[in-house]
C-alpha cells in the first residue's frame, strides 16, 4: 500500500529488506516536488538488504548534551555552538576512531559508538537552530577540464594523460544556469580547472555577466518587478553565482566580484603546510593559498573553503586544526570530502605504500564516518555556516550525501554538467551520477532530501547567517586537559600571523601518522572580534517564526489478545481507573480514547482497544475496529501476558504469537512505530516471576530478534510500574517523530520576504465572528513566519452574474486589491477558495500575453498537503480516475466537518458543487455518496464497502487530525481506489490550465 502511496512498485515494496519499511515511512510523509518513479526505484534499490537505515540515531539531543558534556567536563545545551579547542576536538576525534578497542581510560568500543552518535545528535540539533530542516541546493557547472596545475591528488591534472579537454561554450553555461533558474536551484557554482591566461578572464567575465542578466530578466518576469528600479547589486534577484576556479591574483578577483560573482570556493585542502606541500609539486605554495583566501574575503566575496578527510601523512590533529582554520578565516560555507584515489597520479601511489594492505571497502567506509563526524564537529565548532553534503560521499555509499545531512550539512551540490561532458571531469575514482541528465539528479535528490526528513529550500540564495551575524559560542575551557595531550590552545606566533601548534601524544587513527604542523589558528576570542567586525551595524536578524497553535497530537495505541493486560496499561499511564479491568475475556468491547498531557511528549491520546483474538461474528467486527485504530497511531504498544507461553516448547510460539506478529506488521505497513511490553504478571498454575522473566527472551526471539524494536519487561498489575512505563511511552512517542509535519503553504512563501494573498468568498454556511479553519490555519502560518498578509471578501455572486457591469465592477473591485500583491518584489502567492477558481484563474492572467501575474493555490490543496503529511501527488494522480468516470460508477464525497448545509440557498461544494462536476463528467448515472464527519466506509461492509467506490473525493480534513487522514488513505490504497481533492477537482473542472496553475507552487 505504501508502496503504491509514493509511486514505488510493489516488487521493490516486498523486497526482503529490514530497511524498507522504514524508508517507505520516510517517502510516504514527505514532500517531494518534482519526484520522479524512476529516482525512487533508485533509491529503493540501493536500500535494499540494509538492517536499519544509516542515518537514524538513537541518541537523542538531551542525552547528547549529557554524554558529551561527561567527555570533555563542562556542560551545555542542545543547539549550543561549542568554544572546542584543538585538543578537546583531537580527543574526541581519537576516541571515536578505531586505533584500537580500547579507548582512553578503558572505554570500550561501544562507549566509541555512544559518543559518535552523541556528536551526531547535537550537530543535528545545532543544524535545526540555525536552518531547521532545510537544505539549500548549488547546482554545479563543470565548465572546463583544462587545468595549468598539477596537484598531486586531481584526476584533471595538467600532465593527467587520460583526460580528454574540454570547455564549454559560453551560449551552453548560460543555457544551463537559465535550467537552474526555472528549477529553483537560486546558486549556481561555476567550476573548472585552474587556468590564468586573459582568455580564460574574459570568458569568465562574459559567463558571469550574461548569467547574472538572463536570470535577472527572467526573475522580474515571473515577479513582474521593473529592474531598472532594483538597486545596483540585486541581492535575491535571478542567480547567485559562486565560483571556484582556483588561485589568482587579487586583482583578477576583484574583476570577477566586479563582474557580478558573489561567492568563491577555494579548498585549503589542509591546514597544515607540511601536508599540503606533500600532496603538492613545490611551484604550488601553502602560504599563497592562504593569501587568495584571504584576498576574497577582504574584496567582500563569501567564501568556502575545505579539506580532503583520509590523505596519506594525515594526522588526526591536523583535522582538528583545520576546524580551527575554518572558524579563524571566518569561512562562510565549509567542504570535506574523503580522499579517494585516482589512478596515475602521485598521491594515490602515496596512499598504496601506506595502506596497500587494508580492507580498501571497509578503510573507505571508515573515512566516510571520519568525515562526516568532521562535518559534525564543523557545526558543533562552527554554528552557522553551510555545510556541504559532498558528493565524494556518495562515491563510497550510495546514501552517504543523506547521512551527512543528519550530521550537520545543510547544502546538497546537484551536478547540472551537460551528460557528455562529466565523464571527462573525473577527480577521483567511482565518481557518481555522471551518466545522470540534470533534471534527473534534481529528481533523486528530491527524493534522497524527503528520505532524511530533510526538506529543499527553493529559489533563494541560502546565504548563511554566519555572513551577517556573529555567535557567541559555550566556553569550554573547564576540560581542556582532561582528555588531551597537550594544551591544544596557541602559542606563539608565526610570519603568516599565524599561531603554532603543538603536536601531542594522542593516539592517531588507523592509518594516520603524527605530523608537525605549522600555522594553525588565532583564539576564539579573536575570530568572535573578527565577526563582530563583519557584521557592523547589522546587528542580528530577527528570531524564527513563532511555535505554531496548532501543535499536533501524538497517538498511542494499546493493542494485545485478550486479558494480556491492556487496559491496566492504560490505567497506569493515565494514574487512574480509565478502563475496567477484569478477568473476563472481552471485558474491552470497543475502544476506549483518553486525551492527555505526557511530560517530555506533549498533548497525546490514548486508544485502549478490544483483544484482537476474539473469535465469532462479534470478535471479527472487534478486529476490524482494531486494525483501523491501529492506522490512526504514531506509537503501537503490543502487550503480551508472558505467563500464558510459559513452558510452550520453543517451536510453537511463532504460532501461538500469530496476533501479535500480525499487529506488528501492520504497524510497520501503517507507518506507526510498534513497541513491546512484556506484561510479566503472575497467572494460575504454580509459574514463578524468575520463570515467568525467563521466558522472556524467548519472546523477543521470536517477535524481535535483531533488538530493533522498543521493548520494556514490566508487572502492569502493580501501581509503582507507573513512572517505568512513562519512561518507556516517552522513548517511544520520541522515535515516533511525528511532530515534525509539512507546512500549509509552499516553503517559499513562509518568510518576511513573502506576500499571501486571501480569497475569502462568504455565503449563508460561513459561521459568524470567525473564518473557516483552512483560512485561519493559512493566514495564522504565514503571519506566523513574517510573511504579509492581505485578506479579500470576493463577491461571487456579481463575478459571475449576467450583468456585464456587475462583473466589470467586481473585478475591477478584486485587481485593486491586488496591486500591493502586483508590485511586492518578493515571493507572493494568492490562496483562494476552491469554488471561486473559475473566477480568479481568468483574472490572473496578463489580458495581452496570457501569462500568469501571479501564482495561485487553494485553501482545500493547501490542507490536504499538510493533513496527509505532504501526498499531494497522491491526490493529484486521482484526478486520472476522475477523467475516466462513466454513467455506474459510484463515487464517495467525503467531508471532515459535520456543519448545517444549506443546499436550498447555498451552493454548498460537497453537495452541490462537486456532484455537479463528477456529473457533469461521468454523466448523470454517475452515483454519488457522502460521508461527513468521522463516518467512513470500512473496506467490508454490506453494500461492497470501500473497494465499490470508482472515485474518492476528499476535502482538506482540516477537522480530522493527520492519523485519521493517513488511516483513510491507507484503507482506500488497500481497497484499490483512487482519492483526489476538493481543490484539485474543481480546478481541474474549470481547466487544465488552472489546475496546473494551482499546483505550480507546490512543485508538481
Amino acid at each position: 500500500m505504501l508502496a503504491r502511496a509514493v509511486g514505488a512498485v510493489p516488487p521493490l515494496a516486498a523486497a526482503a529488506s529490514v530497511a524498507l519499511p522504514a524508508l517507505l515511512r520516510r517517502l510516504s510523509t514527505g514532500t517531494l516536488p518534482l519526484r520522479s518513479l524512476a529516482a525512487v526505484e533508485k533509491l529503493f534499490k540501493e536500500m535494499e538488504g540494509r538492517k536499519a537505515l544509516p542515518w537514524e540515531n538513537a541518541v537523542s539531543a538531551e542525552e547528547a548534551v549529557k554524554v558529551l558534556g561527561s567527555f570533555w567536563g563542562v556542560s551545555f545545551r542542545p543547539g549550543d555552538v561549542l568554544d572546542l579547542d584543538v585538543g578537546q576536538m583531537e580527543a574526541l576525534l581519537a576516541a571515536t576512531t578505531p586505533a584500537s578497542t580500547l579507548l582512553p581510560g578503558g572505554e570500550t568500543a561501544e562507549r566509541a559508538r555512544l559518543l559518535d552518535n552523541a556528536l551526531f545528535a547535537h550537530a543535528e540539533s545545532v543544524s535545526s537552530r540555525f536552518f531547521g530542516k532545510d537544505v539549500y541546493y548549488r547546482g554545479i557547472v563543470e565548465f572546463s577540464n583544462v587545468c595549468e596545475n598539477d596537484c598531486g591528488y586531481c584526476g584533471i591534472r595538467k600532465h593527467q594523460r587520460r583526460a580528454r579537454r574540454y570547455t564549454m561554450p559560453r551560449e551552453e553555461v548560460v543555457e544551463t544556469a537559465e535550467w537552474a533558474f526555472r528549477h529553483r536551484m537560486g546558486t549556481l557554482m561555476l567550476q573548472s580547472g585552474e587556468l590564468n591566461t586573459p582568455q580564460r578572464m574574459r570568458y569568465l567575465v562574459d559567463v558571469i555577466r550574461a548569467v547574472k542578466e538572463r536570470t535577472a530578466a527572467l526573475d522580474a518576469a515571473q515577479r513582474s518587478i521593473d529592474l531598472a528600479a532594483l538597486p545596483r547589486d540585486r541581492t535575491g534577484v535571478g542567480l547567485c553565482v559562486a565560483l571556484s576556479v582556483g588561485e589568482l591574483p587579487r586583482e583578477q578577483y576583484q574583476t570577477l566580484k566586479d563582474a557580478g560573482a558573489d561567492r568563491y570556493l577555494l579548498r585549503i585542502e589542509s591546514s597544515n603546510p607540511d601536508l599540503y606541500a606533500s600532496i603538492h609539486p613545490p611551484a604550488q605554495k601553502w602560504e599563497n593559498r592562504v593569501r587568495c583566501l584571504r584576498d576574497l574575503k577582504d574584496i567582500g566575496f563569501m567564501i568556502g573553503t575545505g579539506v580532503m578527510v583520509g590523505l596519506p601523512g594525515q594526522s588526526l590533529r591536523d583535522l582538528a586544526g583545520d576546524i580551527m582554520f575554518f572558524r579563524d578565516l571566518g569561512a562562510d560555507m565549509i567542504g570535506m570530502g574523503p580522499y579517494i584515489t585516482e589512478a596515475g597520479t602521485p598521491v594515490a601511489d602515496m596512499w598504496h605504500r601506506q595502506f596497500g594492505e587494508v580492507d580498501k571497502p571497509a578503510h573507505m567506509r571508515e573515512m566516510l564516518t571520519l568525515t562526516t563526524r568532521m562535518n559534525a564537529l564543523a557545526r558543533a565548532t562552527l554554528g552557522n555556516v553551510n555545510i556541504a553534503a559532498t558528493t565524494a560521499l556518495q562515491a563510497i555509499d550510495a546514501v552517504g550525501r543523506e547521512i551527512a545531512l543528519r550530521r550537520g550539512a545543510n547544502v546538497l551540490m546537484p551536478i547540472l554538467t551537460p551528460t557528455k561532458y562529466r565523464e571527462h571531469y573525473t577527480l577521483y575514482e567511482g565518481k557518481p551520477c555522471i551518466t545522470d541528465t540534470a533534471e534527473e539528479c534534481q529528481k533523486c535528490l528530491n527524493a534522497r532530501l524527503s528520505m532524511v526528513d530533510k526538506k529543499l529550500k527553493p529559489g533563494v540564495w541560502g546565504d548563511p547567517p554566519s555572513f551577517r551575524e556573529s555567535i557567541n559560542p559555550v566556553l569550554m575551557r573547564q576540560a581542556a586537559s582532561t582528555h588531551t595531550g597537550g594544551s591544544g590552545g596557541s602559542s606563539g606566533g608565526s610570519s603568516r600571523g599565524y599561531a603554532t601548534r603543538t603536536a601531542g601524544p594522542v593516539p592517531p587513527a588507523v592509518g594516520f601518522l603524527p605530523r608537525s604542523s605549522r600555522g594553525l589558528h588565532t583564539s576564539s576570542v579573536a575570530a568572535q572580534q573578527a565577526a563582530q567586525a563583519r557584521a557592523g551595524v547589522l546587528g542580528t536578524t530577527p528570531g524564527g517564526p513563532a511555535t505554531g497553535s496548532d501543535l499536533p497530537r501524538t497517538n498511542i495505541g494499546i493493542f494485545g489478545c485478550m486479558n494480556a493486560g491492556k487496559s491496566s496499561l492504560m490505567n497506569r499511564i493515565t494514574r487512574s481507573e480509565t478502563s475496567i479491568v477484569d478477568a473476563t475475556p472481552g471485558t474491552t468491547a470497543d475502544t476506549k480514547v483518553v486525551l492527555m498531557e505526557l511530560h517530555d511528549v506533549g498533548p497525546a491520546k490514548l486508544f485502549d482497544t478490544a483483544g484482537i483474538d476474539e473469535r465469532g461474528l462479534l470478535g471479527e467486527k472487534k478486529r476490524r475496529k482494531v486494525l483501523g485504530v491501529l492506522k490512526e497511531t504514531d506509537v503501537a504498544v503490543v502487550v503480551l501476558d508472558v505467563a500464558k507461553y510459559v513452558g510452550l516448547p520453543d517451536a510453537e510460539l511463532p504460532a501461538a504469537l500469530e496476533w501479535e506478529r500480525l499487529l506488528l506488521d501492520r504497524a510497520v505497513a501503517a507507518g506507526s512505530t510498534p513497541a513491546l511490553v512484556y506484561n510479566t504478571k503472575l497467572a494460575g498454575g504454580g509459574a514463578t516471576a524468575d520463570v515467568v522473566a525467563a521466558t522472556v527472551p524467548r519472546l523477543q526471539a521470536v517477535l524481535n530478534p535483531g533488538g530493533a524494536l522498543l521493548a520494556a519487561q514490566l508487572e502492569l498489575a502493580r501501581e509503582e510500574t507507573a513512572d517505568s512505563l512513562a519512561g518507556f511511552i516517552q522513548r517511544a512517542a520520541a522515535a515516533a517523530k511525528q511532530h515534525d509535519m509539512p507546512t500549509s503553504l509552499p516553503e517559499q512563501y513562509l518568510s518576511e520576504d513573502a506576500m499571501v494573498f486571501l480569497n475569502i468568498p462568504m455565503d449563508a454556511e460561513t459561521p459568524s465572528m470567525r473564518l473557516l479553519r483552512p483560512q485561519a490555519l493559512v493566514q495564522e502560518e504565514a503571519i506566523r513566519h513574517w510573511a504579509v498578509t492581505l485578506a479579500y471578501r470576493m463577491n461571487l455572486a456579481h463575478a459571475r452574474s449576467n450583468d456585464p457591469g456587475l462583473v466589470e465592477r467586481e473585478r475591477s473591485r478584486f485587481l485593486r486589491a491586488l496591486q500591493p500583491v502586483l508590485a511586492h518584489c518578493g515571493p507572493r502567492l494568492i490562496v483562494t477558495d476552491s469554488q471561486a477558481v473559475d473566477v480568479l484563474h481568468p483574472w490572473t492572467l496578463d489580458p495581452q500575453t496570457g501569462q500568469e501575474l501571479v501564482p495561485f493555490t487553494t485553501f482545500s490543496i493547501a490542507m490536504i498537503h499538510r493533513q496527509s503529511r505532504g501526498q499531494l501527488p497522491l491526490f493529484a494522480q486521482g484526478l486520472q480516475a476522475f477523467k475516466n468516470l462513466k454513467a455506474g460508477d459510484r463515487v464517495l464525497v467525503a467531508e471532515a466537518c459535520n456543519h448545517n448545509r444549506i443546499t436550498d440557498i447555498c451552493n454548498d461544494i460537497g453537495m452541490v458543487q462537486i456532484p455537479q462536476k463528477l456529473q457533469a463528467q461521468g454523466g448523470r448515472g454517475v452515483v454519488v455518496e457522502h460521508a461527513f464527519g468521522r463516518e467512513f466506509p470500512e473496506i467490508e461492509e454490506d453494500g461492497g464497502g470501500l473497494g465499490s467506490y470508482a472515485l474518492a473525493v476528499h476535502c482538506g480534513g482540516c477537522m480530522i487530525d493527520q492519523q485519521k487522514m493517513r488511516a483513510r488513505i491507507l484503507d482506500l490504497q488497500e481497497a484499490g481506489v483512487p482519492v483526489t481533492n476538493y481543490g484539485l477537482l474543481l480546478s481541474y473542472a474549470h481547466s487544465p490550465a488552472a489546475l496546473e496553475r494551482a499546483m505550480k507552487p507546490w512543485g508538481l
